[in-house]
């Protein structure tokens, strides 16, 4: 899939452009997103300004906040099946990819049903 990372830390000159590899596999209580919009939260640029301060492994792909359509669900996951659309607020680290990419995996209890 196409993402914005980062492999080190630094001004907004270290973001990449390219293909990063995502498992379609859903952990049990996850959600596959399809991207369809994203936010640049503070969050964000912080994570790539002092990314030692942080629970991160490189490449990092930031963005916290995003929306879009269900992909796939994991095992466990009941409110949310593929074609829901659906927004949420997920930070780009401890084990978690952000939403500068094509698809992200979503923790179910992060997600919301975008409102009609």
């Amino acid at each position: 899939m196409k993402a914005v990372y980062f492999d080190a830390g630094g001004s907004a000159d270290t973001l990449c452009f390219g293909d990063i590899a995502l498992s379609s596999h859903c952990d049990e209580n996850q959600v596959l997103v399809r991207i369809k919009a994203i936010g640049i939260n503070p969050i964000d640029c912080k994570i790539r300004a002092a990314p030692e301060r942080f629970p991160i492994t490189f490449p990092v792909i930031s963005g916290c906040d995003g929306a879009g359509i269900v992909e796939a669900v994991g095992m466990r996951v009941n409110k949310f099946r593929p074609g829901d659309e659906v927004y949420f607020s997920q930070p780009g680290f401890n084990n978690r990819q952000g939403t500068y990419a094509e698809y992200v995996h979503v923790d179910a209890n992060l997600l919301a049903l975008k409102p009609r």
